[in-house]
């Protein structure tokens, strides 16, 4: 399904398709991608210019803690680019 062996590791930015046995929502847009699992939503967020991780929290109606936390950010600098998960809070 993905082709993935040996002599072909997985390299950074790859994309997996991964088979779930339920009924699961998937859906991207506009760099954002969100995957719903139970009652989570984890979302895969791109980060645009002018983004913080307070604006991204305030979106998804999570913390900046718990952005921190999945991300392993030390202090509070990101950058456009780069992708952080992020589970959603209830909207």
């Amino acid at each position: 399904m993905n082709k993935i062996s040996v002599s072909k590791p997985l390299k950074l930015g790859d994309e997996l398709i991964i088979w779930l046995p339920e009924k699961h929502n998937y859906a991207t847009r506009h760099g954002t991608k969100i995957i719903a699992h139970r009652r989570e939503k984890i979302i895969f967020h791109q980060v645009k210019p002018g983004d913080s991780l307070y604006v991204i929290a305030r979106h998804y109606h999570t913390s900046v803690k718990k952005i921190r936390r999945m991300n392993r950010i030390k202090n509070n600098i990101i950058h456009a680019g780069e992708v952080l998960k992020v589970v959603a809070g209830r909207s």
